[in-house]
């Protein structure tokens, strides 16, 4: 059961991911802010990761069911990248990404490489 804290942790997140996912990149300002927007995110996923947070990876495996704004693809890479998850978690937040890696466009171009360096990594 989540606290207070862990509330607003998560809610915090899902602001930054939002935010990113909002960024106008013709905008330098834009870009700034997104960019410390991802640094603020990892440093979330990190101590939460570490288990020197209150919230649990248990809480934050709950953003992969944030689709609206992608909060849940900014989610399961974070999973991935800097925690300890479970099967299941893991198998969700992989699926998260196969879905993003789906298309054609650039960002799933993108998302295609990270999935396949990630495999390689695991």
């Amino acid at each position: 059961m989540r606290n207070e804290k862990t509330e607003n942790q998560i809610a915090l997140f899902k602001r930054l991911a939002i935010a990113c996912t909002n960024t106008d990149f013709s905008n330098r300002a834009a870009i700034r802010k997104h960019n410390m927007a991802v640094d603020r995110m990892l440093e979330i996923a990190l101590l939460i990761g570490n288990g020197k947070a209150t919230e649990t990876v248990d809480d934050f495996a709950e953003l992969l069911n944030e689709e609206e704004h992608k909060v849940n693809l900014w989610a399961a890479t974070h999973l991935l990248e800097h925690m300890k998850v479970t099967h299941e978690t893991k198998a969700k937040a992989l699926q998260v990404i196969q879905a993003a890696a789906a298309g054609e466009d650039p960002a799933s171009m993108g998302y295609k490489q990270w999935l396949k360096d990630w495999e390689d990594r695991n």
